[in-house]
């Protein structure tokens, strides 16, 4: 029944990954001069220049208020839900969606974060894979914990052999 869990969850992980990617159209550039992707004007709003397509999750827009203003637009495996912001407490970084498969016009990553209202707050948008594995992760050892309680020496054993 373990493995069965395990199993179960582990397959969830890699479904979600394998069935979630999206053909997307990034904008692709760094207003850092020691970047490949240098662009000065890459720091602009409704932002107009390379662009890559991909099968990846989102595209993003990370703008630093560290007093660096620099400025990156790219593409993430992470799955970010549409219109997502993060503020990692030295940049805001914005995620979206864009798919040159459909009627969009540009990628959607032009922007400069504008619709995020939140500064310096940290708040991350969905579950990622990881946060997922964990859970699961954290249910197997409950699981185990709740089965093994019923036995206090059996519990002892796995306790001082370092296995919990």
């Amino acid at each position: 029944m373990d493995h069965l869990l395990l199993i179960f969850c582990l397959s969830t992980v890699i479904g979600l990954q394998a069935c979630s990617a999206t053909h997307l159209w990034c904008y692709y550039c760094d207003n850092n001069p020691d970047k490949k992707s240098y662009d000065p004007a890459c720091s602009e709003d409704n932002y107009r220049g390379d662009s890559i397509d991909s099968w990846n999750e989102a595209c993003y827009t990370s703008v630093h208020y560290d007093g660096s203003h620099r400025v990156i637009r790219y593409l993430t495996n992470n799955p970010e839900k549409d219109g997502a912001c993060f503020d990692s407490g030295f940049a805001i970084t914005c995620y979206c969606i864009s798919s040159k498969d459909s009627n969009d016009t540009a990628p959607c990553n032009g922007s400069l974060c504008d619709h995020c209202k939140f500064p310096n707050k940290a708040l991350t948008s969905q579950p990622s894979l990881m946060n997922i594995f964990i859970f699961c992760f954290v249910l197997l050892n409950l699981y185990g914990i709740l089965k093994l309680s019923s036995n206090m020496k059996e519990l002892g054993a796995l306790v001082s052999g370092g296995k919990i």
